[in-house]
């Protein structure tokens, strides 16, 4: 996965397909970003089977620069499963 890079500040876009999962089946894939103790959430919405996130130059450029930790995670209802873990993202 890529994320924009800090400088100059960009909008994020990331489109993705869960065959498993789909969003239109009613699921809900997310995204749990750390970095030094600074936890960002980001939410999918869907579009048809897809998962769409995407956020707006305002909201990318207070994310710090460099390696974040990154969960991503599908949930439906109270259920909750983890798809990814990793620290191969940076901003």
């Amino acid at each position: 996965m890529t994320f924009p890079t800090k400088s100059p500040p960009r909008s994020l876009c990331l489109e993705k397909s869960l065959s498993d999962d789909p969003a239109s089946a009613g699921w809900v894939l997310s995204y749990a970003l750390l970095k030094s103790m600074t936890l960002i959430t980001l939410l999918s919405t869907a579009d048809g089977d897809d998962y769409l996130i995407s956020k707006v130059v305002a909201d990318t450029a207070a994310y710090r620069t460099g390696l974040y930790f990154r969960q991503s995670y599908v949930t439906i209802g109270n259920e909750r499963y983890t798809l990814e873990i990793g620290t191969d993202l940076s901003f």
